[in-house]
């Protein structure tokens, strides 16, 4: 396993299939309370070229979410996304470059804010795995249609 470190944390990039992790500090912005300091782990598998996974964990609650890769990459630049997942850039109190997402669901909404450099940082490590434009290629076909009808048969 080949490892790299950056300014958040340890980087690991697992050679088989091509995995990045990364961990990120996140806070979580409320109306009533000051921002809250949020862990949350970033992570990219190249068998899943389109999408990208945040595991954020606030005390004992953690959630998983996984959207397009491309997603994020916009999000750093202007705003995108509607519905479920919303990210748009920004500055903090500090005049640092941010990125801002903002999750809804049924059980409620989050607004949560990092800096940009991370989730830049991240992204070029995933773009070293799976360039932009060669998601395509990299999805088993075989292995999909597999999985989805094993699914179809177990039901």
């Amino acid at each position: 396993m080949r490892s790299r470190a950056f300014a958040l944390g340890k980087v690991t990039m697992d050679e088989s299939p091509r995995r990045v992790v990364c961990p990120a500090r996140f806070e979580i912005l409320s109306a009533d309370a000051p921002p809250s300091p949020v862990t949350c782990q970033l992570s990219y598998d190249s068998s899943d070229p389109f999408a990208v996974t945040a595991h954020f964990t606030l005390g004992e609650k953690s959630v998983a979410w996984t959207f397009a890769r491309s997603l994020l990459r916009c999000g750093v630049y202007k705003p995108v996304g509607e519905g479920d997942i919303e990210i748009h850039p920004g500055l903090d109190d500090e005049g640092h470059a941010t990125v801002y997402v903002e999750l809804c669901s049924p059980h409620g909404s989050a607004m949560l804010r990092t800096r940009s450099a991370g989730i830049i940082s991240f992204l070029q490590m995933t773009h070293q795995v799976v360039p932009v434009g060669e998601e395509p290629e990299r999805i088993d076909m075989d292995a999909m249609l597999s999985r989805l009808l094993h699914d179809d048969a177990a039901a």
